[in-house]
């Protein structure tokens, strides 16, 4: 078997029993399946906008210092940094946030779509504010089929999400304000 590296040009010949499992794998199989997931530590604040309202998960980091103001140091010598977590700008506990947080970058695809560029206004849309580049990072539910959400990142909708994951979703967070 012939293998091409994507973008170098260069052609390998390999034995055919050490691919053959590339013979049946699907873009859909190998792809990230979570449309939202980002790591914790790399998000200061997200953004929730849904039809009927909107939504701040804030987390607070405070370097704890001691009775001098130095910075206080763990074990390993590493600055201690304590946690503070809002929901829509009142304090709230850390499992209960998290646990919430896991809900809405929870989201699994359903699937991917038959058109990468679907126009349209975005019903709910996530917006991430990072302490890492790029920064900023949206993502946005486009009507796709009376069923689903096309998932917009980066202008493209590769991937689709069934509504009721959006509905269970946005519940959570009607929810966690009541």
């Amino acid at each position: 078997t012939y293998i091409c590296v994507d973008d170098t040009g260069d052609v390998y010949l390999t034995e055919s029993s050490l691919v053959e499992f590339a013979r049946t794998l699907t873009v859909a199989g190998i792809v990230d399946r979570f449309a939202n997931i980002i790591n914790i530590a790399k998000v200061d604040s997200l953004d929730v906008t849904t039809p009927d309202g909107s939504y701040e998960l804030k987390i607070e980091r405070v370097p704890e210092v001691d009775e001098e103001g130095n910075p206080s140091l763990d074990d390993d010598g590493e600055q201690i940094i304590n946690e503070v977590y809002y929901f829509n700008g009142e304090e709230t506990d850390e499992d209960s946030f998290k646990k919430l947080y896991q809900e809405v970058i929870g989201v699994l695809v359903n699937g991917m779509t038959e058109d990468y560029d679907i126009a349209g206004d975005a019903t709910v849309t996530v917006t991430y504010h990072l302490n890492v580049e790029p920064n900023e990072f949206t993502v946005e539910y486009v009507p796709y089929t009376r069923d689903a959400y096309a998932v917009r990142r980066d202008g493209h909708t590769y991937f689709y999400v069934n509504n009721s994951t959006i509905e269970g979703m946005i519940q959570a967070l009607v929810d966690y304000q009541a």
